[in-house]
């Protein structure tokens, strides 16, 4: 199943990103930031606010694209890693289905999906406290 919009803003919110319009504050060229189309997922990196995406307009919240499971791997696991000191990820293929499954002690949150991607969203999705 494919998270709603607002499913998918609290999780990227989750891991310490923000979705605004990164625009120079000096800049006279009058823009405001009112425009969705302008906003892009941005994180913080030595106290200034960067890209998260390799381009902009790149949209991190098109589950189908082969990018996506990379941003989870590069900002919701590291975060969860960090916050949650979960000791092992297990993504794997059993019978036409993938499963992801989070571990401390005992299982945290697990997922299973015909797509990894959405399996390991779902997964991290829960081990951060999200409600279906």
């Amino acid at each position: 199943m494919n998270p709603t919009q607002e499913q998918m803003q609290w999780f990227w919110e989750q891991c310490g990103l923000r979705w605004f319009w990164n625009h120079n504050p000096d800049c006279d060229c009058g823009a405001l930031d009112d425009n969705d189309d302008m906003r892009d997922w941005n994180y913080q990196k030595d106290g200034k606010w960067v890209l998260a995406t390799n381009f902009y307009h790149e949209k991190m919240n098109r589950i189908e694209r082969p990018e996506f499971i990379g941003y989870l791997f590069k900002y919701a696991v590291p975060k969860l890693a960090g916050e949650e000191e979960i000791q092992c990820l297990l993504i794997y293929s059993a019978e036409f289905k993938w499963e992801a499954s989070l571990y401390k002690e005992l299982s945290l949150a697990s997922c299973s999906d015909e797509d990894p991607a959405i399996a390991l969203f779902w997964a991290i999705y829960k081990a951060f406290g999200g409600k279906e």
